[in-house]
């Protein structure tokens, strides 16, 4: 009986072990026609970039493609790992939580751009003229070609992020004007509550209006300092 349930084991195993490599083989099967598709040789890839990249609408698409790309390839390997067999014995999890990972400062720079510039200084350190200029020649143009994309989507981006952040202020700035009555009528009935020595927020004022309340618009007017920060009406800085 034992020797039947080993065999039994022992086949599901070997039957897990080939579906995984189908699996892994239809995978590298697609990932070569998809390389069909994307990968032309690198001169011609950089010559058709330079022909169709003629504004900033071309470098957000070719910004957009690459995330494309980039997202299947994640999620093709996410799926791959959710597949894979453990190998050795089980591992005890364990119980203690582990501290937050920090969140990594924003780049100024991309690793695509960070390789094409890499290339350049190695193509620059390695140039000597003489017979081989042409070639070296060639070999730069395409390098300084690849960094001047790569630096170029960086910088759309830049400015994509930056049109976003000033609609959002424009939004805010303009919710806050819209409140301009009920703000400047707010502020004159907190300025004479602390004319009258009467607690501006708490409980012992007359007022009702008053009570606990804070200002829709928050903090309204620092007439004695620099401008408060921009801010959403209804939320209280």
């Amino acid at each position: 009986m034992n020797l039947i349930s080993q065999r039994h084991s022992r086949a599901a195993r070997i039957g897990a072990t080939l579906t995984f490599a189908l699996l892994c083989t239809s995978s590298f099967a697609i990932a070569q026609e998809e390389s069909a598709g994307f990968g032309v040789s690198d001169q011609l890839k950089s010559t058709q970039l330079t022909s169709e990249v003629k504004s900033l609408d071309d470098i957000r698409n070719l910004n957009d493609r690459e995330k494309a790309r980039l997202k299947t390839t994640a999620l093709r390997n996410e799926n791959l790992s959710d597949l894979s067999l453990p190998v050795g014995p089980p591992r005890r999890i364990s119980s203690q939580q582990q501290p937050a990972a920090v969140p990594p400062k924003p780049s100024r720079t991309t690793p695509k751009r960070e390789k094409a510039l890499q290339k350049v200084k190695e193509l620059k350190a390695g140039l000597t003229g003489g017979e081989d200029r042409k070639k070296q020649e060639e070999l730069m143009r395409k390098a300084l070609n690849e960094f001047f994309l790569a630096d170029m989507q960086y910088r759309v981006e830049e400015l994509d992020r930056i049109k976003r952040k000033v609609q959002e202020t424009e939004a805010n700035l303009q919710k806050r004007l819209a409140a301009k009555d009920e703000s400047i009528d707010l502020q004159v009935k907190l300025l004479f509550q602390e004319a009258e020595g009467i607690s501006v927020f708490g409980s012992s004022t007359s007022d009702t209006s008053l009570r606990g309340r804070r200002p829709s618009t928050g903090v309204l007017f620092d007439m004695n300092g620099p401008a408060t920060p921009l801010g959403l009406p209804g939320r209280a800085r």
